[in-house]
């Protein structure tokens, strides 16, 4: 309903803006308690819309001239703008010199609410201001008259020091807006004048219906307007200045580059910390010592000199960095400070003056980095480089390897963390290291979790066949056996019986054997034959016993009469006899 009754009052010249800005700010502040189109206004919101629709039928006895001047008579426009906290306003009016006397006319007034996003009254000011820019261009395009004069009048001190400095000096919200706006109409057409003499500012603040009917600063403007322009009151200087804390708010600070050269006293360590390889950074500290030695001839490629000197100059400048202490003490053949870290390993400089670890090994027949190796610091980031240059020549190995790989030229101090965070960090050996997900096995049978007699629950699995003499003769006969595996499922414990064939008979007299040393089992599991059908043709016979229904039967029988129940898992379900199977494998390795 607020939204409705504002829209019938028609106002296209925008003639009682100070009247339409009261229902404007009234509508955003309703927006802002979040009403639907149907909600009742809060209590507060309801007295004030009841006080404006109740002014409203005043607009009647309102009459507006609509003649502007002569045809012939030159016209000066002239605009004020102001700003409150709801809302910014500008009105335009022109005058004519006529007749020995100036005529002045409304023409047209803009208001725009403020925005809800909080921002300072100067700057709102600024948008009164380009808000009168854009209204005084848009009088202009629509006036037939001649132009003569354009006056423009703003009470905000702030505002025209913006407007008197550069663009560029200010930020970017006063920047774009200062540049729209001198665009149109340059600083010397800009003037300062006092509040009460602002006729825009009942606009940004609106009142009533009753009081804007007599309001004659808002419908002729001020009084001065009547007298030549000498006669107006002078643009004093400005009160503000430079150092006002709201003019300083919106300045440009650039921000100020400053270059701190640090001393380095090895450039080495510099060009390793921009390095990501070990080998590239080899080989330009050897394209740097090719031009120091003035070796400028082309060449296709680096000796291994070269190579040599640099992996050389590297370390010694690694070294130099982290233990200049030590080695100082070493140079100069004294003992190392108790508190040394290098104390321990008994330190010396070899002829390049590379700093290694010594020992009691010398005469130890094997390669001289391995006996003796370079010790590097473990912050150093050519230890980094060599770690990583270790790891990835040897197809990304794993910690102990590459571990293991350094220490055969490089003593590392804190090597294995340094191998743990390089290994460990890197994308493609994490995918390497994750694991696959597993199936959930099934809950173990009461055979295998309560307590018995041994081999009173028994699996039974054969294995071989394994070849065997028949005699201790010279040349003796050469024959086949298998063996009949018997697993306790309580103990795991393993009976081996020995058989020379696969038949029935051969099975039931081992198991006989099997009960006489052991005990009649109560129960016993094994694979139905199924786990056979793909096997070699080594296997084809111990396939038989398993497979063929009539000696199955007939073994099944003869167990039940001595009252075992013999159990066959389910076809292609070679988990569920695990526990044998292990058996079988633990043999076949053991007859190896």
């Amino acid at each position: 309903m607020v939204f409705s009754e504002t829209s019938k009052i028609y106002d296209p010249l925008g003639m009682v803006a100070p009247i339409v800005v009261l229902f404007k700010v009234l509508f955003q502040e309703s927006w802002c308690y979040g009403l639907g189109w149907d909600d009742p206004l809060p209590e507060a919101l309801c007295k004030r819309w009841c006080n404006y629709m109740g002014e409203l039928h005043h607009l009647k006895q309102l009459q507006i001239p609509r003649y502007i001047s002569y045809p012939s008579k030159p016209v000066e426009l002239l605009g004020f703008s102001d700003a409150s906290t709801v809302a910014c306003a500008a009105v335009v009016y022109c005058r004519v010199h006529a007749e020995g006397s100036y005529a002045i006319k409304l023409i047209a007034p803009k208001t725009r609410v403020a925005p809800l996003k909080p921002i300072s009254v100067p700057r709102l000011e600024l948008n009164a201001a380009l808000l009168l820019t854009k209204l005084i261009t848009l009088v202009k395009e629509s006036l037939t008259l001649t132009i003569s004069n354009i006056v423009c009048w703003t009470d905000s001190e702030i505002v025209l020091h913006w407007l008197s400095a550069p663009p560029r000096k200010w930020a970017t919200f006063v920047r774009n807006r200062t540049a729209e706006i001198l665009d149109v109409i340059p600083r010397s057409q800009w003037r300062h004048v006092r509040s009460e003499d602002n006729p825009a500012d009942c606009a940004s603040r609106g009142i009533l219906p009753t009081e804007l009917i007599e309001y004659t600063l808002w419908w002729s403007g001020p009084s001065w307007f009547a007298l030549p322009e000498p006669s107006w009151p002078s643009n004093t200087k400005l009160n503000i200045s430079s150092s006002n804390p709201l003019v300083l708010v919106e300045e440009n600070h650039k921000a100020a580059i400053v270059l701190c050269a640090n001393e380095i006293d090895n450039p080495l360590l510099l060009l390793s910390s921009k390095i990501s390889s070990w080998w590239r950074l080899i080989r330009i500290v050897a394209y740097c010592i090719r031009f120091i030695n003035k070796k400028r001839r082309r060449r296709e490629g680096y000796s291994d000199y070269e190579l040599q000197q640099a992996r050389i100059q590297l370390l010694k400048g690694a070294q130099a960095h982290a233990f200049f202490k030590d080695i100082d003490q070493l140079q100069n053949l004294q003992q190392l400070h108790c508190k040394s870290t290098l104390i321990r390993y008994s330190p010396f400089i070899d002829e390049s003056g590379v700093l290694r670890v010594g020992g009691r090994i010398k005469h130890v027949d094997i390669n001289y980095n391995i006996k003796f190796p370079i010790i590097l610091p473990k912050d150093a980031k050519i230890s980094l480089l060599i770690v990583r240059h270790k790891h990835e020549i040897n197809m990304h190995a794993g910690v102990e390897a590459t571990f293991a790989l350094v220490r055969q030229k490089f003593w590392i101090l804190g090597c294995r963390n340094l191998v743990r965070k390089v290994i460990f960090g890197r994308k493609t050996c994490f995918l390497q290291r994750r694991t696959t997900s597993t199936q959930l096995m099934g809950n173990l049978p009461s055979a295998r979790v309560q307590p018995s007699r041994r081999f009173l629950h028994c699996g039974l699995d054969y294995a071989g066949p394994v070849r065997i003499k028949y005699s201790k003769t010279r040349n003796p006969k050469i024959g086949k056996a298998w063996f009949a595996i018997f697993v306790c499922l309580s103990t795991k414990a393993l009976h081996i019986e020995l058989e020379s064939d696969l038949t029935t008979d051969a099975f039931l007299a081992s198991f006989r054997r099997f009960i006489a040393r052991r005990g009649k089992p109560s129960d016993l599991y094994s694979d139905n034959g199924t786990t056979f059908h793909s096997a070699k043709r080594a296997l084809n016979e111990l396939q038989r016993l398993s497979t063929f229904h009539e000696d199955r039967a007939e073994v099944a029988q003869s167990l039940a009469n001595e009252g075992v129940n013999w159990h066959f898992i389910p076809p292609s379900a070679p988990h569920l006899g695990g526990l044998w199977e292990t058996g079988v494998r633990s043999i076949k390795l053991h007859l190896r």
